[in-house]
């Protein structure tokens, strides 16, 4: 019937294995690209951060720059290659 919206989808057979290799993989790619932007935010802001962070006075506020600016990339890799490794 052409007004049955059910008509109208199409049906087929989804195979769960395949979708999960494409969101596994959509995953690990927008992983690796936003980790990209990341780095290169560091490499073009490093010479800023040496003037004003490194060279100034510190206290708590600039360690807890460097336990983001340093520390939250390393959770970025280990959940990474935690992603890459699932079997």
């Amino acid at each position: 019937m052409a007004g049955d919206p059910d008509s109208e989808i199409p049906t087929f057979p989804v195979d769960t294995g395949q979708m999960f290799n494409l969101s596994r993989r959509v995953t690990v790619s927008m992983g690796f690209v936003s980790f990209m932007i990341l780095a290169w935010d560091h490499i073009i802001t490093f010479g800023d951060e040496v003037e004003y962070i490194w060279k100034g006075k510190k206290g708590l506020i600039v360690y807890l720059f460097f336990l983001n600016r340093y520390v939250t990339p390393l959770g970025f890799i280990v959940n990474l290659f935690g992603k890459l490794l699932v079997a």
